[in-house]
């Protein structure tokens, strides 16, 4: 099966990274297109362009052959930190301001999130860049494509999105996790802050792999069914719910644990 590296052509983050795939990769024309766009391959990854904005994207699932995806894309943050990261789409809560559907998740590919995870953090301290580099908690769309799906980033302003180093390591962590097979074991975080430091060390230093992460800020409102859904969509069977213990309110964390334990899902705190 095969890897699709997908792309909008709005996003000048996106084309960076893209345009260094391509200088590692030849791909040829397959004879198919999607949104006016020629869809590439070489051997068993293909590139997709988007005329949409990622986040908006829709009917990637319905492209032939295509065993999970991985989107190059920007990274925005009003902090201007040079940052690369990894996520999973989806929109825990009640609204959808950023693409998707409300209380709706991707599917998560935590072992791909891993590869390309290590990838950068090795890439940025051999070149001894001033990048953070970050798991980031689930957020913004597409939320409704039927194929696990991994976002790699640039961020967090134009500066970082077009610089030519930062393309080339997130071509390379891409291109990485799209080849990689390892397997770990997998599981959901829960607590911490966006950036999710805690679980980004963990899945660097340890043996696990984190997908969906839900940080303290929405834990309250988190409904059992996203809490369940969060496990029926990692890939792999995922059945171990990692907890940044003192990263969630004493009353958010007992609920939570309540529900995990009906769920009988396997706990572990951090």
């Amino acid at each position: 099966m095969t890897v699709m590296i997908a792309a909008s052509n709005r996003d000048i983050a996106a084309m960076n990274i893209l345009e260094k795939i391509q200088s590692r990769l030849s791909f040829i024309e397959s004879g198919r297109s999607f949104d006016g766009f020629p869809i590439l391959r070489n051997r068993n990854l293909m590139i997709v362009r988007t005329e949409s904005d990622s986040i908006y994207t829709s009917g990637l699932d319905k492209v032939p052959d295509v065993d999970s995806i991985i989107f190059a894309s920007r990274h925005s943050s009003s902090s201007g930190q040079s940052t690369l990261t990894v996520h999973t789409p989806g929109n825990p809560l009640i609204e959808a301001k950023y693409g998707g559907s409300p209380e709706s998740l991707a599917i998560s590919d935590p072992n791909k999130m891993k590869a390309a995870l290590i990838t950068m953090r090795s890439e940025v301290l051999d070149k001894n860049l001033s990048y953070q580099v970050s798991l980031e908690a689930t957020h913004h769309g597409p939320t409704e494509i039927e194929r696990p799906v991994v976002f790699v980033e640039i961020g967090s302003g134009p500066k970082q999105w077009e610089d030519i180093k930062a393309g080339e390591i997130v071509a390379k962590a891409i291109l990485q996790a799209a080849q990689d097979h390892s397997a770990f074991r997998t599981a959901v975080g829960f607590g911490g802050g966006h950036y999710a430091p805690k679980f980004t060390d963990l899945v660097l230093e340890g043996e696990l792999s984190i997908g969906h992460i839900f940080p303290k800020y929405c834990i309250r409102e988190l409904s059992s069914k996203v809490i369940s859904l969060a496990f029926e969509r990692t890939r792999d069977q995922c059945t171990l719910a990692v907890i940044d213990w003192k990263g969630i309110r004493g009353t958010d964390r007992e609920r939570l644990l309540g529900i995990l334990s009906k769920l009988g899902i396997e706990t572990y705190r951090i």
